[in-house]
């Protein structure tokens, strides 16, 4: 999955490129290249399962990388990430996302008052 493919923001049933850094236990980052990873996922608090995609170096060796997680992982209400490595000392990767629910829409709220009560109004426009 490319990264134009997924979400910016976690988003239920839409795939969603998780960024992390990676540590050492020492809790200085594991700027070498990822070993041995494993990643795995758990919707809505049940078992752990293998991801579809492992996690990745983003910038080569610097500790930085992301977890390209599919629709069907994020169809929760509640994704929780666990990823670790085989490297030396490197501290497993946990992770709680809260995707939102439903569909994204741009609301404009506008609201007119005068003295007469009975006149009051409320506009609400709903744009997709």
């Amino acid at each position: 999955m490319a990264a134009g493919d997924a979400s910016n923001v976690p988003v239920k049933n839409q795939a969603f490129r998780f960024g992390f850094w990676a540590f050492k236990t020492d809790g200085t980052l594991l700027a070498e290249a990822y070993t041995g990873a494993d990643s795995e996922v758990s919707k809505d608090h049940g078992a752990l399962a293998d991801c579809t995609n492992e996690a990745t170096n983003a910038t080569g060796n610097a500790g930085n990388g992301y977890l390209d997680l599919t629709a069907a992982e994020m169809n929760a209400d509640t994704v929780q990430i666990k990823i670790t490595f085989t490297n030396t000392d490197a501290a497993p990767v946990v992770a709680t996302i809260y995707p939102a629910g439903g569909r994204w829409v741009e609301v404009g709220v506008s609201h007119t008052y005068t003295n007469d009560t009975s006149s009051d109004t409320e506009d609400v426009t709903v744009t997709e």
